[in-house]
């Protein structure tokens, strides 16, 4: 089974262009899914109910906004085929295909295409907010290490594995390392680090 790489899709710029790419996404368009099959709104990951509500058309701010779901990697070249019939219209967002840690930001414009991948850390600090208000909080904090402990208790997203635990250890003072020493979150390797920080 294909793993699934998250696209968020923001596409701006001539009126008239973005109301034509719009139309032809909304009335699947033939010729369009040719080029960029992901457009398919009815398509091998569910029914859409409202297209309208898959092709989200912001008129006052003159974007497209689109989430879509795809095989493997954001098929970046697909996408800038799309961009080549709409030349004054520009596509950027970000994708995510955590299974194989593959994240980035990119921008397409005429044909163009600039692709800035990114780590998992840089990712989930960029565009994930839950992530980036722990790291923040942490960064921040003026809490005592045991309150620091519940509140990563608490973190149950998968993405977050070692990277909270990395930014924990940052705020550890020698003192406070026995109150880690028994949590479930730890991993060896962080184990190791207590131990050798102890022993400093």
């Amino acid at each position: 089974m294909a793993n699934l790489c998250s696209v968020f899709l923001h596409i701006e710029g001539n009126s008239a262009q973005l109301k034509k790419l719009r139309t032809k996404i909304c009335e699947q368009d033939k010729d369009l899914l040719d080029l960029y099959c992901w457009f398919d709104a009815y398509g091998a990951y569910g029914i859409v109910n409202d297209i309208d509500e898959f092709v989200e058309f912001a008129e006052e701010e003159g974007e497209i906004s689109l989430d879509l779901s795809v095989k493997w990697e954001p098929h970046l070249s697909d996408l800038s085929k799309v961009s080549l019939l709409f030349p004054r219209l520009t596509f950027s967002g970000n994708y995510e295909e955590s299974g194989n840690l593959l994240y980035g930001e990119f921008f397409i414009t005429n044909g163009a295409i600039t692709d800035n991948p990114v780590d998992q850390e840089t990712y989930l600090f960029n565009h994930d907010d839950e992530f980036s208000e722990i790291i923040q909080n942490i960064e921040q904090a003026k809490y005592s290490i045991p309150y620091l402990t519940k509140k990563l208790d608490n973190v149950t997203d998968y993405l977050y594995e070692g990277l909270v635990e990395k930014h924990l250890l940052k705020k550890i003072k020698d003192i406070d390392l026995p109150l880690f020493i028994n949590h479930s979150w730890c991993s060896d390797e962080n184990k190791e680090e207590f131990n050798r920080r102890l022993k400093e």
